[in-house]
């Protein structure tokens, strides 16, 4: 057998490494190739994200036009601006023209548009209710509930945060509209979407009188929300807007704005008369509410439990709402021309302890006279020892001047001391007591509510 000679070595030498460079070309072209496909999947999805917000923006835009015309049926002898409603034969998409100079018409300048402005777990469902049993009125509890579940579902389906801004205009666009009794403008927001402009869906409906009640509902008036809930089935947002025509007035209840100075611009529409009732509470009574009720509050809870602080705790959720009611309290109070003699600061303590008086100054305020039947209830529901009748976590039956205070009994000492150091400014302006021991806490015989009297006509 013959050796290889020294070429033939060199030419197997060099085959192989020719196959070992194939092959490492081979791999190199394969992730480029790899990677290519990547970054064009990348991109991609980044595109498609991109016209899936550009598309939710020009439905936004296409409805925030198409709700700048009523939903009127027009005499054209009389002009455009001039529109008597017909809601039986109305399309949800096509009306009058509402030019955005149109002076509000003699019918419209009497009735009143109230906005009762509050956070969660204030009070303003009772306060609500001083509203709400007022047969003349129309009111609707929460309608922005709606919007903020549709844009936040929105956003975390694209994986973005939730744009305040849009938002905020969007809240804005239909308070105006309900405002104006165009019930149609809550149907994109409904979910399941209503069919034949008839809806089950609608966020506590049974918190309103006028949704409970006929023609609206076969039930004299559901007290119960359960019961209205079953007895009155679908409800008819075209027989809606007749019957909230038909009332005098028309009173919303939100908790979705943090400022008063975001309102400005349905302050400014001569087409509304609108008072704010901003409604504010003891900031630790809130967060005590809190605590019990939502979910987001559990690192709130070890707290109280272990009476330490856990580190990842997020302060802001007990602390914001001191710094809201600040921002609010000042505009509201020195008020910018928009503002003037359109807002009225109310304690919820204050509603609590004397809620006939504050009744006659809150419908004073709004030009409204304090019906009987509205006093009957208010004596009725406020000071009785029974149990409450609505069984809800947010029932508003209640003996409200024993339970202002009552957070004081169960609220942690430690979380109290944070927030009173927190929000110090805000308790010393709004004529809150901070406390310096626990045994003061737990003395409720004393309140922790100064006197003090905010003037609101201005």
């Amino acid at each position: 057998m013959e050796c290889p000679g020294k070429e033939e070595v060199k030419e197997e030498n060099s085959d192989a490494m020719s196959e070992e460079m194939n092959e490492r070309m081979k791999i190199a072209y394969s992730k480029q190739g790899n990677e290519k496909k990547s970054r064009f999947m990348w991109c991609s999805w980044r595109v498609l994200a991109i016209l899936m917000c550009l598309t939710i923006a020009i439905q936004y835009i296409a409805m925030k036009t198409i709700r700048s015309y009523r939903l009127y049926n027009c005499d054209e002898s009389r002009g455009t601006g001039d529109c008597s409603p017909n809601w039986a034969q109305v399309s949800h998409w096509f009306g009058c023209p509402d030019p955005s100079n149109n002076q509000p018409t003699e019918e419209s300048a009497s009735r009143k548009h109230i906005l009762i402005l509050g956070t969660t777990r204030s009070g303003s469902s009772f306060l609500g209710q001083f509203f709400n049993q007022n047969p003349n009125v129309f009111y609707l509890y929460e309608p922005l509930f709606h919007v903020e579940s549709f844009f936040g579902s929105l956003a975390d389906h694209l994986g973005s945060k939730l744009n305040n801004k849009v938002l905020l205009g969007a809240f804005r666009d239909l308070l105006r509209s309900v405002f104006d009794c165009d019930l149609y403008s809550l149907e994109p927001y409904i979910k399941p979407f209503p069919q034949h402009h008839q809806t089950k869906g609608l966020f506590r409906r049974a918190a309103s009188r006028a949704l409970c009640s006929p023609p609206l509902c076969d039930v004299k008036y559901a007290k119960d929300e359960s019961v209205c809930f079953k007895m009155c089935h679908n409800l008819n947002l075209t027989l809606t807007a007749e019957v909230c025509q038909k009332r005098a007035h028309v009173v919303l209840k939100t908790v979705r704005f943090d400022n008063v100075a975001d309102l400005r611009s349905l302050a400014e529409d001569s087409r509304l008369d609108l008072k704010v009732i901003h409604l504010v509470r003891d900031p630790r009574a809130v967060l005590s509410s809190r605590m019990s009720a939502f979910k987001a509050f559990i690192d709130y809870r070890t707290w109280k439990k272990n009476g330490a602080m856990p580190p990842q705790t997020d302060t802001s959720l007990a602390t914001d709402v001191c710094s809201n009611f600040l921002q609010s309290m000042h505009l509201g109070l020195k008020p910018p021309a928009w503002l003037s003699g359109r807002y009225m600061l109310v304690r919820y303590e204050d509603l609590a302890r004397e809620p006939l008086e504050k009744a006659r100054e809150m419908y004073k305020f709004v030009g409204l006279p304090l019906e009987p039947f509205v006093m009957n209830w208010i004596v009725l529901n406020t000071h009785g020892n029974d149990k409450p009748r609505w069984h809800h976590l947010y029932s508003t039956y209640r003996d409200s001047a024993k339970t202002a205070e009552n957070w004081r009994l169960s609220m942690d000492y430690n979380i109290v001391q944070f927030l009173q150091n927190a929000c110090n400014e805000t308790f010393a302006e709004l004529g809150y007591r901070s406390v310096s021991s626990i045994e003061e806490l737990r003395n409720i015989n004393a309140t922790l509510v100064e006197e003090r009297n905010f003037t609101y006509f201005t």
